[in-house]
């Protein structure tokens, strides 16, 4: 079902009008440190410098 009323836009269409999209900056990631292929299953990740595990806190 389409919208037929065209005056409805997102909000935020007009603040970011004529903005640039975010830059991003990711180092490459060093095979250092692997885990186990059956460890890396059961932590959710190769490297074990990415294993960090989450913890309930204030905020």
């Amino acid at each position: 079902m389409e919208n037929q009323d065209r005056s409805i836009q997102d909000p935020g269409e007009e603040l970011l009008a004529g903005q640039q999209l975010a830059m991003v900056y990711a180092p490459m990631q060093e095979f250092a440190r692997l885990y186990t292929p059956d460890n890396a299953l059961m932590r959710g990740t190769l490297f074990a410098d990415l294993d960090k595990p989450l913890v309930k806190g204030d905020r």
